[in-house]
């Protein structure tokens, strides 16, 4: 939302969601992934052909890289996405991608520990 919305640049961007790939169909530039609303959310921007609900990111040496162009989270059911991009072909099951969501609060609510870029762990943060 809030790069949607020119308030940061791609490269600000500082929350992922690493989601297993669970099904790849190359002839429909699809992926399907573990990772649907209750990790996400359904908060959606508008997208050229529907709702958006993330974008694809890479990995970088140093922390996040690029977004993927012409990679979205198209749909979404409780458990799962559909990530239209052509990646598909290179991808296979058990593979992770990283997925900006489109609203990182409410992603950020479902985890009780993250993960840094560098491998470090850290816990919640929760009053009382």
């Amino acid at each position: 939302m809030q790069l949607a919305a020119g308030i940061c640049r791609a490269d600000d961007l500082a929350c992922a969601v690493a989601a297993p790939v669970i099904g790849v169909y190359p002839d429909r530039r699809e992926l399907v992934v573990h990772a649907g609303a209750v990790h996400l959310s359904k908060e959606a921007l508008a997208g050229p052909a529907g709702p958006v609900y993330g974008r694809l990111l890479t990995l970088a040496d140093r922390g996040f890289g690029a977004l993927v162009e012409d990679a979205a989270l198209v749909r979404l059911s409780q458990e799962h996405g559909v990530i239209r991009c052509d990646l598909a072909p290179d991808l296979r099951p058990g593979d992770l991608v990283l997925i900006v969501p489109v609203h990182a609060c409410l992603a950020c609510e479902q985890f009780g520990a993250y993960l840094t870029t560098t491998g470090r762990k850290l816990g919640r943060y929760r009053r009382g």
